[in-house]
């Protein structure tokens, strides 16, 4: 039986672009993008383990926003639940990383230039879909 393993994720969104952040290369999916969060750890909420991660991996501040969705996906090493949210830097755009190769900021037209973890370009489908739907804005 394979490990379930709770992630929560945030779309920081800041001027109408995207923090993505690249997996450090030792890591499981080394080198891939994703949306920054972090494993969900016994008796936190998604949002405290949100603000945490951020914390910790990005030296980051953020506001926890409204929900987006929920991804799931069956990798080799275990199957990932992904808690999305929305999210506002309060600290703006100065990171110090301690868990990623480097960040970017994108605009969502962006996407297909960066190589999204398979979880999260679940994430991204559905974030371009309303986008094009024009049922979610990013200001």
């Amino acid at each position: 039986m394979k490990k379930k393993i709770n992630v929560s994720a945030a779309i920081v969104v800041d001027n109408g672009e995207i923090l993505i952040a690249q997996r450090n290369r030792e890591k499981t999916a080394g080198l891939m993008w994703e949306f920054p969060g972090g494993k969900i750890e016994d008796g936190e909420t998604i949002e405290q383990s949100l603000v945490r991660e951020f914390k910790e991996e990005l030296n980051m501040d953020i506001k926890v926003g409204k929900f987006f969705k929920t991804a799931e996906y069956d990798y080799d090493f275990g199957y990932i639940t992904l808690h999305v949210y929305f999210a506002k830097t309060l600290s703006g755009r100065n990171v110090n990383l301690t868990a990623h190769e480097k960040i970017a900021w994108i605009r969502p037209r962006q996407f297909n230039e960066y190589d999204i973890a398979a979880a999260d370009v679940i994430v991204v489908r559905e974030l371009l879909e309303r986008l094009r739907n024009n049922s979610l804005s990013l200001s």
